[in-house]
Order: C-alpha cells, then sequence, then structure tokens
C-alpha cells in the first residue's frame, strides 16, 4: 500500500486562485471588486488593515504559481520582464469564508496604472492570484497588518482616499468604548461612504475639490494637534528623516492610552510625522505611519 501525503503548510500567507465576479461603485472615487475562487474558504478573516496582494496574472501563470506552492514568490521574480504580472498591495475590505469571496476596495485614480485599469475595465471572470493570510496556519492572523493599539483607549486615525477601506475596516472591529477621531481626505463630497464608527469617535471628512492633494488633511491634522498636544515636548527617542525616494514605514510597539494611525500618500504621511513627532512631541512608539503609495508611480 503507498501512502499519500499532503504537505503541511507553513507560510502565513499563500496565493489563492481567484477570478472577478462582481464590480460595484461605492461613489464616483471609490469601486469595490468582488473575488471568488474554490480555496477562498481557507483565507483569514481578520481584515481590520490587513494586506493582500493581487498578481494580474492569466490562466497559465495562475496555475503555475500555485503549483510552485509557498515558493510562488520565487516563480513571480524568477520571470522574464515581459512576462512578469503586475503585483499590487491592497487593504481586505472583506473576507466571506462560507461563500468563498473576498472584497477589495480601490481608490480609482484613472486608468494609467496596471491595477487601476484591471479595476475599472477588467472583464467579470478575470483570473488572477490574490496572496492572503491563510486560516490554516497559525499566526496569519498576527501579520499582514499594522493596526496595534494595544491598550490605548483613545484612537487618531488619519487617510487620505488610499487609506479609507482600511480606515473602515478598523471601525468596524474597534470597541465601543474607545474615543477618538478619524480624519480623511477625498476627492470630493461624494466619496464620503458610509463608515461604521463608536459614538465616541468623530469622523471627519475633507474633500480635496481640486486642491493639492493632502493639503486639507494636513491642516486638520495641524489643528487637532494645536489641541491634542498643546504644549510641544522633545521628540522621544531619534527621529530620522526619510528620503524622499523611500517610502516610510513605521509601526507602533508601545501604545498606551493613545493610539496615531496615520497612512496615504508617502510624502503627506512623511510630512504629518515630521509634525507630530518632530514639532509636537507625540511619542513615535505609539504611532504608526505607513506610505502606501508614491506620487508620481503609477497604480
Amino acid at each position: 500500500m503507498t501512502l499519500t501525503t499532503t504537505p503541511v503548510r507553513t507560510a502565513t500567507y499563500r496565493p489563492f486562485a481567484v477570478r472577478l465576479v462582481a464590480r460595484q461603485q461605492l461613489s464616483p472615487g471609490f469601486l469595490r471588486l468582488t473575488f471568488t475562487g474554490a480555496d477562498l474558504g481557507e483565507c483569514g478573516t481578520t481584515c481590520l488593515d490587513q494586506r493582500v496582494k493581487l498578481v494580474l496574472a492569466d490562466q497559465e501563470q495562475v496555475a503555475t504559481a500555485l503549483a510552485s506552492g509557498e515558493d510562488w514568490y520565487g516563480w513571480w521574480l524568477a520571470l522574464d520582464d515581459d512576462r512578469r504580472p503586475p503585483m499590487r498591495t491592497y487593504t481586505v475590505r472583506a473576507v466571506r469564508p462560507e461563500l468563498a469571496e473576498v472584497d477589495v476596495d480601490f481608490a480609482c485614480h484613472g486608468t494609467e496604472g496596471p491595477a487601476s485599469a484591471f479595476a475599472v475595465d477588467a472583464p467579470i471572470g478575470s483570473p488572477l492570484l490574490l496572496v492572503g493570510p491563510d486560516a490554516g496556519v497559525p499566526g496569519s492572523d498576527e501579520v499582514g497588518f499594522a493596526w496595534r493599539p494595544g491598550t490605548a483607549t483613545e484612537v487618531v486615525l488619519v487617510g487620505d482616499e488610499t487609506a479609507v477601506p482600511a480606515i473602515c475596516g478598523i471601525m468596524e472591529r474597534l470597541p465601543g468604548h474607545v474615543t477618538g477621531r478619524v480624519l480623511l481626505e477625498v476627492p470630493t463630497d461624494a466619496d464620503a461612504l458610509d463608515l461604521v464608527a463608536p459614538a465616541g469617535v468623530g469622523v471627519t471628512w475633507l474633500a480635496r475639490d481640486g486642491r493639492p492633494h493632502g493639503e486639507v488633511l494636513e491642516q486638520a491634522v495641524r489643528e487637532w494637534a494645536g489641541v491634542a498636544l498643546p504644549q510641544p515636548v522633545a521628540p522621544v527617542g531619534e527621529v530620522a528623516e526619510v528620503a524622499p525616494e523611500d517610502v516610510l514605514w513605521e509601526e507602533a510597539d508601545a501604545a498606551g492610552g493613545r493610539y496615531v494611525w496615520v497612512a496615504g500618500e508617502a510624502g503627506l504621511v512623511a510630512t504629518i510625522r515630521r509634525h507630530l513627532v518632530k514639532e509636537r512631541g507625540l511619542d513615535r512608539h505609539s504611532a504608526s505611519f505607513m506610505g502606501y503609495w508614491r506620487a508620481g508611480r503609477a497604480g
């Protein structure tokens, strides 16, 4: 008798073969894409600001990637430049394992980049890879996200439109006793989505309406800091500057009473970090700053 064994999965993230099954226009600036796949019942359901990767692969590439198992990334890297499918990182908005479905919300920025073009124009039924948390592997619910409020009872979330899906996911899971502020910059008033938040959390949607990206959000942060951090103190620990070509990514490691979470365009996030940490004395150990994208780079 020959015994066959199933390889033990150890990677907290794995590729899922999926196809596009629905596209919903949430507002002029937001699209929701729904994906389905035979194995998505095994996709982790932590959500919050948990990241997934979309690999815009064709059907043959999807099959080859799955055959590579946990070395899917090695497969992707080994491809010639002209054959390597685009890969982009997004926030998972919802997971419905009982339906084998995953939602990913997109901030619409035209169709110049491959992922943006896919979000707007890809035919229903299009195949791709979704690399997400593997619910069958211990620890998959502890990785891939930056939301780490610790014991904080006050939270402040700041973001541009690319951070809206993450903030919506976080708010849906925030305990009812938590208080705080949410500041969100979006292209127009029509892009203010329905956002569920505890009664003690104030939500402010800031419409850009043609002004430079980040201008109204930075001003709102400065106004908040002027009240919440009225007595500037020396920065806690060394605060390194971020080179223009780099993307800032710092996660809190010791959140206490107040936790600050900032995400969006990398240059804007760096500017907000500089003001809050260097000029207002916010403890950087209780704050997370994430550059989701860089102006001038196609999505």
